[in-house]
């Protein structure tokens, strides 16, 4: 069974995606203190984790070598279709990739300036190794 929660603040969206019937937890490797939007599938004669997909709330880019950029993480995904975008709050793009090892550094798409602190919309289109389509849209921080 899958639990879909999403939770509001003033200025914050976060959406969060739990397994109640998981048995097996997954490694990721994201500070402790970030929250992250996560979808899986669970394959239910073995209980294994066939697709995880993990999504930052947000990343803070100042160098100090802790969420320095925003990069999904996630198991069981086809790399050939990942597509990542990164745009503004007037919907102007400021990052994009098709590489999912290849995170934000929070610079403006051909600029090396670190955008300003803010809300980013994010969305994400990709396919698992089961052939099923995935797509995300998601609100994100850049704190400074």
């Amino acid at each position: 069974m899958f639990i879909l929660v999403s939770l509001r603040k003033i200025a914050f969206i976060s959406l969060f995606i739990f397994c109640t019937s998981c048995s097996k937890k997954d490694v990721v490797s994201f500070d402790p203190d970030v929250i992250t939007a996560q979808d899986f599938v669970i394959d239910p004669s073995t209980h294994d984790t066939l697709y995880r997909f993990y999504m930052p709330s947000g990343f803070s880019p100042n160098g100090d070598g802790v969420n320095d950029k925003y990069i999904c993480k996630g198991m069981g995904i086809d790399s050939t279709s990942f597509d990542m975008k990164i745009l503004n709050r007037v919907q102007h793009l400021m990052f994009e990739s098709t590489n999912l090892n290849r995170g934000w550094t929070g610079a403006a798409q051909g600029q090396g300036v670190i955008a300003p602190t803010g809300m980013y919309n994010v969305e994400i289109s990709l396919s698992d190794t089961m052939k099923n389509n995935h797509h995300y849209d998601y609100v994100i921080n850049l704190w400074k």
